[in-house]
């Protein structure tokens, strides 16, 4: 590897690569969470994904050494690492089918997901001269699944062949096909057959990915079954997280009796953050435990702040000996000094959904695209916050969701 040395004793070659390509993780990390940011406007996006392509076109310069140092990185622990590396391989080289099947199979299976994250990425065109659309069949399932991700995200997999994808005894195949149905890769008639029973599979994850896939497809069905099922009292914190997104004024009363549930009332509150109706922020101050140190980062605090923007402090008594007002106590007397009790329109960090703004957040731009189906938002649309499938959202932002 001596063409990775620097011919003067300097830094390495790879060296610089190796931060490029450390660079390319970090920042897609970054770039996921920026998705959803409730400060970032979309202009900012691109300007953090112009930092991404100059780290790629630094690994561009050195396509071989670049392509050899990322084939060496396939067993990295962090699947953001392994997804830049398999992305950079992509790129910088030319693998046949059987190079990459060959390392594929070699990978971890619990990192397979970052492969389907960076054949996502890929140009479809790119992705259809790499991978044939006729060299899948015999591949492995844990390499089948990654790839029907990418493939039916650019709409690049045959129809024909998703019928038999639904009974796949994989649960990733499964998976993947119930996340994509959601895309518009067939026709809403077909898709809902193929929903339905993935709805009812028996793996937690396959069925929620294939609920909010009945949900992006416009079912007014799936949102009446999710509340359904809180009003019969089987409450699901993705149920309740699909109400909050899609849900309705209707639901914001028995969200709020949900909110003293010990197992289930934060998830409630995050749901009563995502509808925004401002006539659940009375109840959501009153979920707040005043004796909590760690009140303001609570699910009530963390729902009040999406509905009403950020929330007042409580300010410091004159006299040092008069007792300190609890800051639900500042919270209700300023909520009921700026409402009028007549609010009926939905709020997003106070100001109404659907306002026009010079430069939305990319939390507004998502919330809109779920609201209006258009070409143009499709792509955003689509995408999913950290932990969206998870039980509980985990902070954590992992690939190939």
């Amino acid at each position: 590897m001596n063409h990775w040395r620097g011919s003067d004793g300097g830094p390495a070659v790879g060296d610089f690569l190796l931060e490029h390509l450390e660079e390319l993780a970090f920042l897609h990390v970054q770039r996921r969470a920026l998705l959803f940011s409730p400060d970032t406007p979309l202009t900012g996006l691109k300007r953090h994904d112009d930092r991404i392509r100059a780290h790629q076109d630094g690994l561009r310069c050195g396509a071989s050494a670049a392509a050899e140092l990322a084939r060496s990185r396939f067993g990295s622990f962090d699947p953001w690492d392994v997804f830049a590396a398999v992305w950079t391989w992509c790129l910088n080289s030319e693998p046949t089918a059987e190079d990459w099947l060959e390392a594929a199979e070699a990978a971890d299976e619990e990192q397979m997901p970052a492969w389907g994250e960076a054949w996502r990425l890929l140009d479809p065109q790119r992705l259809k001269q790499l991978l044939p659309a006729d060299v899948t069949v015999d591949f492995p399932p844990p390499v089948q699944a990654p790839l029907l991700f990418a493939r039916c995200w650019h709409g690049l997999q045959d129809p024909a062949e998703l019928a038999a994808w639904v009974e796949s005894p994989e649960i990733a195949v499964r998976r993947s096909l119930a996340r994509a149905l959601g895309w518009g890769i067939v026709d809403t008639d077909a898709a809902a057959r193929w929903i339905e029973p993935l709805v009812a599979d028996e793996c937690p994850e396959v069925a929620r990915a294939a609920l909010w896939s009945a949900v992006l497809l416009g079912s007014d069905e799936a949102v009446e079954f999710c509340r359904d099922e809180m009003l019969a009292g089987r409450v699901d914190p993705f149920r309740l997280r699909v109400l909050g997104l899609r849900g309705r004024g209707r639901d914001v009363k028995p969200l709020v009796d949900l909110l003293t549930d010990p197992e289930h009332g934060a998830e409630a509150a995050h749901a009563l953050g995502w509808l925004g109706f401002p006539v659940a922020v009375p109840a959501l101050i009153d979920a707040l435990d005043e004796d909590d140190s760690e009140a303001e980062d609570s699910a009530p605090a963390q729902a009040l702040t999406r509905i009403v923007g950020e929330l007042p402090e409580t300010e410091s008594p004159e006299d040092p000996d008069a007792e300190p007002v609890h800051w639900p106590d500042h919270l209700r007397e300023w909520w009921d000094r700026r409402s009028d009790g007549t609010e009926t329109q939905r709020w997003l960090r106070g100001r109404q959904r659907g306002e026009a703004v010079a430069e939305p957040t990319m939390e507004a731009l998502w919330l809109d695209a779920l609201d209006r189906d258009t070409p143009e938002s499709k792509w955003l649309k689509f995408e999913v916050p950290a932990g969206f499938f998870d039980p509980e959202m985990e902070p954590e932002v992992l690939p190939g969701v």
